[in-house]
């Protein structure tokens, strides 16, 4: 699923030796695969150390290792070294809560009052909005606890100081950040007069023989753990799991990020779990509950939320349930795959790129994959291309391949046809259709990945970036597709060009690495090449205003990884970045009547005036949408946007 990213785009500690296991029935080659994509994910990500772990369909198990668990003693991680595992917690519990229900000790729908009848409005919350939170309570992540206590040093902050004003009333939107597992652990513990850890151990991980499983604030911890680097200050990952901190009161259990394992501890237990060893199967159907939580506010249709888990999908896997963790100073993430009953956790003693080192594994896994359960998880998360009226409202769907399609778009001079990408090929192309869908084209037809086309005021030409020469650079093709030359060569990450409106200019993002751009100009010929921008930021997916004398693009510069609009002129390169009311601002389309379109990290699309003034919302749909791109006469507004597809079952990869 490499091309998704690509269409939808746009110090590191010395190696210690790697542990190695000998796991009866895996072949050789394919354990130096598994091995080999954890060392270099890891190194490429730059984090201290990683650990990781693959249970297939027959039950064999691979772990790895790689790296330093300690970078101050040198000390490697091990497929034994614990690590904090933070929120994947939440599947344990929420398999508790069920184990529970099975013995009559509670239900799922017990207000909380029943047994929390302190707690405020607790007689409006159930167990299940809870576990699926939507119980509409909001607080401090815990992950920006210690960034609170360091703006105010002098403070002890009580539980109440970390509660923030409610999301919504329960039950009518989808809110993470809040205290709903802690509640839950508080409710397990008054249900059945034991700890937590006590429960959670005798019903779920002795059964399971988790040796190298704990619940470290309430139990004593006889195994070496990792040291968390993401913070200032290094932590054991046995610390990090007490979700304790200095001057914080928590009176409930940390039954939402408290756990200490192994890679392979998570991974046998959310294979086991899924694969329906654990649970009665009305109660695994509960635990899977996808459309409890569709429709509401916060839940996006290809990321729908059950209890403790959240089912994403592809074209080429189906459907994955998982959850991650992170605390700050780890990251963990574990996935189950239905169709391959595959699993893969991953965990790494920094804020490291968790999902790109779980999707390494998974591809190098795929040999040994195959169709496990040809009508389980067939659904998948797609990307096609929309057309709504520059108003907002309606929208209408005119790509409904199984590929994903979508990318930048940008449309003819007369507004009558658009070019888009698409991965049918299976990897990036550059397509052509009517403004209606009809008549869809492969214009590139190339085994490299060709991206982000842009057509030429004149109608005349194309531009669009490629791999094609070894790295990203801009070329120029005619509008049939043939012709193709390049504008821009060399060893830099040259992408996303767009035309100025006079066809005599390009502007394009271009920098060393795929994190690292500025805003450049270069001549329609490939000459005089112009630096715009210069910021120790990603500054990417530039549009010309329509007088060609500025350039709005998506910069990072005022919250690293976050998004952010600004606007750059072209003659004195002066920057100014849009203070805008909302979040993750990206993808900003200049219009031929002078308004911004742009989208929210939730990926909503609004407009809004160059002055940053006016802004208004264009659609709310609970589906993801990405790049807009204007009709050149103004009136409409095409964009890609992801949606769930069910399908029959089909033979897999």
């Amino acid at each position: 699923m490499c091309f998704v990213a690509v269409l939808l785009v746009g110090c590191p500690s010395g190696d210690a030796a790697t542990e190695r296991t000998g796991e009866a029935g895996l072949p050789a080659g394919a354990r130096a695969r598994l091995q080999r994509a954890l060392e270099r994910h890891r190194r490429e990500a730059g984090s201290p150390g990683a650990q990781a772990a693959v249970v297939f369909a027959d039950g064999t198990l691979w772990t790895g290792a790689s790296g330093l668990a300690d970078v101050e003693d040198g000390e490697p991680v091990k497929t034994d070294t614990l690590f904090a595992m933070g929120s994947t917690m939440k599947l344990h519990t929420a398999a508790l809560v069920l184990d529970l229900v099975e013995d009559d000790v509670l239900s799922l729908h017990d207000p909380l009052a029943r047994w929390v009848p302190e707690w405020p409005g607790g007689d409006e919350i159930t167990i299940r909005q809870l576990l699926l939170h939507t119980s509409g309570l909001a607080r401090v992540a815990g992950s920006d606890v210690p960034a609170a206590l360091a703006a105010d040093p002098d403070h002890h902050l009580s539980h109440d100081d970390l509660m923030l004003e409610p999301a919504c009333a329960p039950g009518a939107c989808y809110h993470y950040q809040s205290p709903d597992y802690d509640l839950v652990g508080e409710v397990i513990e008054r249900a059945t007069g034991h700890s937590f850890a006590r429960e959670v151990r005798s019903r779920l991980w002795d059964p399971l023989g988790l040796a190298d499983t704990y619940f470290p604030s309430q139990e004593a911890v006889d195994a070496h753990s990792a040291t968390g680097y993401a913070l200032d200050a290094p932590r054991p990952a046995g610390e990090v799991a007490t979700c304790r901190e200095d001057d914080v009161d928590n009176p409930y259990p940390c039954a939402g990020g408290g756990l200490l394992a192994t890679a392979a501890d998570v991974a046998r237990f959310a294979d086991a779990l899924l694969a329906g060893d654990v649970l009665e199967p009305s109660s695994l159907e509960e635990l899977l509950d996808f459309e409890a939580t569709q429709g509401l506010t916060g839940v996006e249709e290809c990321s729908a939320v059950g209890l403790g888990l959240v089912r994403t999908g592809t074209p080429e896997w189906g459907e994955s349930w998982s959850h991650g963790g992170f605390t700050g100073s780890f990251h963990s993430s574990v996935v189950y795959y239905p169709r391959y009953d595959l699993t893969v956790a991953v965990a790494m003693n920094d804020g490291g790129d968790t999902g790109g080192l779980e999707g390494a594994l998974r591809e190098a896994a795929a040999e040994e994959a195959p169709v496990a359960n040809p009508e389980a998880g067939t659904g998948f998360c797609n990307f096609d291309v929309y057309v709504m009226d520059r108003a907002g409202g309606e929208r209408r769907r005119l790509t409904d391949d199984p590929a994903v399609d979508g990318g930048a778009i940008s449309w003819a001079p007369d507004s009558r046809r658009m070019v888009f990408g698409s991965g049918r090929t299976g990897n990036a192309d550059i397509f052509v259709m009517d403004a209606g869908g009809a008549g869809q084209v492969n214009l590139t037809l190339h085994p490299a990945d060709d991206v982000a086309p842009s057509w030429s005021p004149d109608g005349r030409t194309i531009a669009f970036h490629s791999d094609r020469g070894g790295s990203n650079d801009i070329y120029v093709m005619d509008a049939d597709g043939s012709d193709v030359r390049p504008v821009t060569r060399g060893p830099a990450d040259d992408i996303v060009p767009a035309w100025s409106p006079d066809g005599s200019k390009i502007a394009y993002a271009s920098g060393p690495a795929t994190d690292d751009h500025d805003i450049w100009i270069v001549n329609a010929d490939g000459s005089h090449r112009r630096r715009l921008t210069r910021a120790d930021s990603d500054e990417w997916w530039p549009s010309w205003s329509p007088d060609g004398s500025r350039i709005a693009f998506s910069s990072d510069r005022r919250v690293v990884g976050g998004g952010g609009i600004a606007i750059v002129d072209v003659e004195t390169r002066r920057v100014s970045v849009l203070e805008l009311a909302v979040d993750g601002p990206n993808f900003p389309a200049w219009s031929s009547a002078g308004s911004i379109a742009l989208v929210d990290f939730s990926g909503d699309i609004w407009t809004v005036a160059p002055d940053g003034l006016g802004l208004r919302r264009l659609t709310a749909t609970g589906e993801r949408e990405f790049q807009p791109g204007w009709s050149p006469d103004g009136r409409r507004l095409a964009f890609p946007a992801a949606r769930w597809v069910d399908r029959p079952g089909v033979a897999g990869r």
